[in-house]
């Protein structure tokens, strides 16, 4: 068993190392424009290592793609839409029991997206000095991206569901080897 001190030592490295790896999964799919797998990876982390290290791997990701982005707005908006995930991931974990049903939660988080790179545009430029037409520009922004949306709704939703099992069976392998028991609470 490993002693508390160790234990952290563990688990902080681990951390570091799930947001160095979302983060080369992003730029190795850099030249596919909204295909990605940091969706399926931050729900696999989420449901296989819990919040405690999902929620800091998924800040050091947003973090490190500060730099080659640097304060961008969308690379900021990383900073809501990844935790958030992970949380949601967590906290539906206890309902989902399948492939199908974190596929659904993929298509949800996916849109949500949207949604939110939308409203965050439409604040960053002046939507809230008329507030009677903010969800009107609101919509203005997300239909200029729809197919860019389109493709990364349809494409999350897909590489979940096939790759979800596969993919959790590996990080629950690979997770035990590491820490020597399942999903251990970072307080302990």
């Amino acid at each position: 068993m490993l002693n508390k001190n160790m234990l952290k030592i563990k688990k902080i490295t681990l951390i570091a190392l799930l947001g160095a790896l979302l983060s080369a999964f992003k730029f190795a799919l850099a030249f596919a424009p909204n295909i990605e797998v940091v969706t399926l990876l931050i729900i696999i982390i989420s449901v296989v290592c819990g919040a405690g290290i999902a929620i800091p791997a998924t800040l050091v990701f947003c973090t490190i793609e500060l730099v080659p982005f640097g304060g961008s707005l969308y690379a900021l908006c990383y900073f809501l839409h990844w935790p958030v995930v992970a949380l949601a991931t967590v906290i539906a974990s206890k309902w989902l029991k399948n492939e199908i049903g974190y596929a659904v939660l993929a298509f949800l988080v996916t849109i949500f997206f949207g949604l939110q790179t939308s409203i965050t545009y439409t604040l960053v430029a002046g939507g809230l000095r008329q507030p009677d037409t903010f969800w009107h520009k609101v919509g203005v922004i997300y239909i200029n991206g729809i197919l860019f949306y389109i493709v990364h709704i349809v494409s999350n939703t897909l590489i979940v569901l096939f790759l979800f099992k596969p993919t959790k069976k590996m990080f629950e392998t690979l997770y035990l080897r590491y820490m020597g028991a399942p999903n251990i609470p970072l307080e302990k």
